[in-house]
């Protein structure tokens, strides 16, 4: 199903957004950086933040092996807590 499709069949979900908070930083400290976009049935994170390096931040790294959520490379702190990416 396309965003356009899903757009078409629940008006709302055209608005529905994710906000990404990111950590930006190095050894020596950063910030987190939000990132607001939009919500795509059947993403994951991993997902978007590879939609993030794409449209927003192309100098954005991240590590990721399976994601399948089995080898555990794509782990992140979601919500405050530990979680997989995948």
């Amino acid at each position: 199903m396309t965003d356009t499709q899903t757009a078409r069949e629940n008006p709302a979900a055209a608005d529905a957004t994710v906000t990404m908070r990111v950590w930006r930083g190095d050894d020596e400290g950063g910030d987190f950086t939000d990132y607001v976009m939009p919500a795509v049935e059947g993403e994951v994170v991993l997902d978007v933040i590879h939609r993030i390096q794409a449209s927003d931040a192309p100098d954005l790294a991240c590590r990721w092996n399976c994601k399948a959520g089995k080898c555990g490379s794509c782990s992140a702190e979601i919500n405050g807590l530990p979680a997989s990416c995948a």
